[in-house]
């Protein structure tokens, strides 16, 4: 068997040429199914785990990833390892399984117009990044929140790209 960086730089090359319109040996695979590999890994989870015990439903999804057939799998896009401040990216709060929603309901991005005309001003005179920690703080993610959901992109990610895969 192949190192798993061997593997992932067959992946990221077979994806970037895909990209760049480049021959590639097949259409790389991208798959986009967080839930679907944490049920494939354990069929008793629940939405809810990925939002109460985000590192165990990380580490089912990978463990689904890999049984679902991760040497084959060349990227998946934007792993989640928790959906608890998905909206944040479009500054809009998230609706969440075992929350707001049924234990085994999917996560809702709640897009609603949260700006005001005094925000674009606010952007001029303070630049993106004050602007963004108050559409965040407005939404009420809190920066505990927001660490969390970085410290684990970047361990999982590191977990897939150990496993050969690209994010």
């Amino acid at each position: 068997m192949k190192p798993s960086q061997e593997i992932y730089n067959e992946h990221y090359t077979r994806l970037i040429n895909a990209i760049e319109m480049k021959e590639t040996d097949r259409p790389p695979i991208l798959l986009s199914a967080d839930v679907f590999f944490l049920k494939y890994a354990e069929p008793n989870a629940l939405c809810a785990d990925l939002v109460r015990r985000p590192e165990w439903a990380a580490d089912k999804q990978i463990e689904g990833i890999l049984k679902l057939g991760g040497g084959e799998i060349d990227c998946i896009e934007r792993f989640k390892p928790t959906p608890v401040t998905i909206g944040a990216v479009w500054f809009s709060n998230t609706r969440l399984p075992g929350r707001e929603l049924k234990e085994d309901d999917l996560w809702q991005v709640d897009e609603v117009g949260v700006m005001e005309d005094e925000d674009y001003d606010f952007m001029i005179d303070n630049g993106w990044q004050a602007f963004s920690l108050k559409m965040l703080s407005r939404l009420n993610y809190t920066p505990e929140e927001m660490k969390l959901n970085m410290d684990l992109t970047r361990i999982y990610n590191k977990k897939l790209q150990d496993n050969g895969i690209v994010t």
